[in-house]
């Protein structure tokens, strides 16, 4: 604490060769390498290292400034240990002894603190307006409060359909339906029945009648004519005739159908007679 109020003091990692100058008899005579500044001022510093070294002892620490890589060799004392990992890491505060070393070291403190006031003025200083150029401020926008209400107006919304598809599936309340989703649900409405309008039936055209040669008259006897009596019937699509009690007789059909008053008359029109 004291020497806090004595020297300004800086967080500063660098790499330091410790030796042991003097003290307990079972301290390492080589240099103790793998360890590294925390903190620094000309008074001390906070080196964290590899083994716990006594209060008192006398320790000299070699290490380069990695910004401005000047060579600073200084001899300090153990002033308190801490263990931070049994057996790994301990932290040991030094008080330096006053030298000429403590000239380099007191340019670096005060080229480093003059280094991080311009770096936090340069970060935390607004440009200056030059009235050629208009400045916008940016305002952030607030963090969206109450997240938790879109979860709850999402599991809502998905109650609301679930419900609209099952009594879609169970039942169908069209009230219901116009009340929770009018403009989701589409009902669907079946085409009116087409009636098959009836095709007209198509009379076949005779076609034109030949003159066929008049067969010879036959003697009609008087069973003849009551045959006579009965109407021949021809087919206007085979152009056959038939003769009562014939098979086809009365099989013609009715747009096919023409009637005759004699077999001769059948003739004169181009019919022949059905072979059976």
């Amino acid at each position: 604490m004291e020497e806090r109020r004595r020297a300004p003091r800086i967080k500063d990692e660098n790499e330091v060769t410790i030796t042991v100058a003097s003290g307990e008899k079972n301290l390492p005579e080589e240099k103790i390498n793998d360890n590294h500044t925390k903190d620094i001022s000309v008074c001390g510093a906070k080196i964290k290292t590899n083994i716990l070294l006594p209060v008192d002892t006398l320790i000299e620490l070699d290490f380069t400034s990695k910004d401005v890589h000047q060579q600073i060799n200084i001899l300090g004392k153990v002033k308190w240990g801490k263990v931070i990992n049994e057996n790994e890491s301990y932290d040991l505060g030094v008080e330096f002894y006053p030298s000429k070393e403590m000239e380099k070291l007191e340019d670096y403190i005060s080229w480093k603190l003059k280094s991080n006031e311009s770096e936090f003025n340069k970060n935390t200083i607004p440009p200056i307006d030059s009235g050629d150029i208009n400045i916008v401020k940016t305002k952030k926008l607030p963090p969206v409060k109450n997240k938790q209400w879109i979860g709850i107006a999402i599991i809502s919304l998905g109650t609301i359909i679930l419900i609209v598809v099952l009594l879609k599936i169970f039942g169908y309340i069209p009230e219901l339906d116009r009340m929770l989703v009018p403009h989701i649900i589409i009902k669907v409405k079946l085409a009116p029945e087409i009636k098959a309008t009836p095709v007209p039936e198509v009379k076949a055209i005779p076609a034109p009648e030949a003159k066929a040669t008049p067969a010879p008259e036959a003697e009609i006897t008087p069973a003849t004519e009551a045959v006579q009596k009965t109407k021949v019937i021809g087919n206007s699509d085979s152009k056959k005739y038939h003769l009562s009690g014939m098979k086809y007789y009365n099989s013609v059909k009715a747009y096919h159908r023409v009637e005759f008053n004699s077999e001769s008359d059948a003739i004169n029109a181009g019919y022949n007679k059905a072979p059976q």
